[in-house]
């Protein structure tokens, strides 16, 4: 055996609001494709995106703060390539309103291309060296 060396693997950082998680979980639990309705089940990631969000908000409001609609909130996530392919896919199967989250979604899909070919290229280049 012979190691010859490390890959990168992108993470994607997104930003969604609560009413663009609320569609998701929707398109998610009514979606044809197993993987994709599986998403929204207790256990799986857009199960726990969605306990996040709302553990987040439901703090802050606890907290003494005045609290606002979770529609109008957004949170921060960091998702896989897999996460964010399962997201996409859920979201081309929905309203015109998963529409529009779907192709922001398949935008960032592409933009990771680029960007673990030159996270890749970087560390390959530096080990010629």
């Amino acid at each position: 055996m012979k190691h010859l060396g490390f890959h990168y693997q992108v993470e994607f950082r997104i930003r969604l609001s609560g009413a663009e998680l609320n569609l998701l979980q929707v398109c998610s639990q009514k979606h044809y494709d197993f993987k994709c309705r599986s998403a929204s089940e207790c256990g799986n990631f857009l199960y726990g995106m969605f306990n996040r969000f709302n553990g987040c908000f439901n703090n802050f409001a606890a907290a003494g703060n005045q609290p606002t609609p979770l529609v109008d909130k957004e949170l921060e996530f960091t998702l896989s390539w897999d996460e964010l392919d399962c997201l996409t896919k859920i979201a081309e199967g929905g309203t015109h309103l998963s529409l529009d989250i779907h192709d922001d979604l398949w935008q960032a899909l592409h933009s990771g291309i680029d960007e673990t070919a030159k996270v890749n290229a970087v560390q390959r280049s530096s080990k010629a060296t």
